[in-house]
């Protein structure tokens, strides 16, 4: 199950809604392409372009190792106007806003991310064929075609209430930090013992090369020491005539 960060919110363009400001929160899964991330250790928000099996690659080439990014996952809160709205599926209601997240050019409304504010619902007809749609200002928008817009509004709280709420935030936040930062410190010891694993492998390789290299030389003196065995004994033979 993925952990959510609420405290940290960041309002992005989202591209499939036509570039409309959108509230995306900090959750701790792996991210997957075309998603967009927040690296930890330089707090900058980055579109993944590539997969892999330890990490993420962004801008093209750059390489970012799971566990030091957080994937940013959407809301269904947007902005428009610098009002806030509540992405809502169900029938509009007439006088209620709602944005085009299915277009094409056959239908009346063919941008995604278009405001369309709703002046009937309930057409019967069109075309001569029963068709569920609602009507704005330029025609007939059906049903499947849109999301409603529910303003979101702010709730009241009193100074003690906020100053309290600041507090817990700021505590979180920084629980966040220190928690990420020891992951950080825990995915580099565990990179450095790997390191050193490998290296004493590699120890245990030269050391059997050694030995090797031991038993040949060995071998070699027991072979030069038996070939010299009747030359010296010439030798001594040829001291003892003198």
């Amino acid at each position: 199950m993925s952990r959510i960060h609420w405290t940290n919110v960041h309002i992005l363009p989202d591209e499939n809604l036509g570039g409309v400001l959108r509230e995306y929160v900090e959750v701790d899964r792996k991210a997957e392409v075309g998603e967009y991330i927040f690296t930890i250790n330089t707090n900058e928000i980055h579109k993944v372009t590539k997969g892999s099996e330890d990490g993420v690659y962004i801008d093209g080439w750059v390489y970012v190792y799971d566990g030091y990014y957080r994937t940013l996952e959407p809301t269904s809160i947007v902005h428009i106007d610098g009002q806030r709205y509540r992405l809502v599926d169900r029938k509009a209601k007439v006088g209620e806003k709602v944005i085009v997240v299915v277009a094409n050019d056959t239908l009346v409304y063919r941008n995604v991310g278009e405001i369309v504010e709703i002046i009937e619902t309930d057409g019967s007809s069109f075309g001569g064929m029963i068709s569920p749609h609602d009507l704005g200002e330029k025609g007939a928008i059906y049903h499947f075609q849109y999301l409603v817009l529910e303003p979101v509004e702010p709730a009241e709280e009193s100074d003690d209430e906020t100053e309290a709420s600041e507090s817990v935030l700021d505590l979180l936040a920084n629980l966040a930090r220190r928690v990420a930062e020891l992951e950080r410190k825990l995915g580099e010891y565990a990179r450095k013992i790997d390191g050193i694993e490998v290296d004493i492998q590699n120890i245990n390789v030269d050391l059997g090369t050694v030995e090797e290299n031991i038993e040949m030389i060995i071998d070699d003196i027991v072979t030069l020491d038996e070939r010299t065995q009747p030359l010296v004994a010439l030798v001594k033979a040829v001291k003892g005539d003198e």
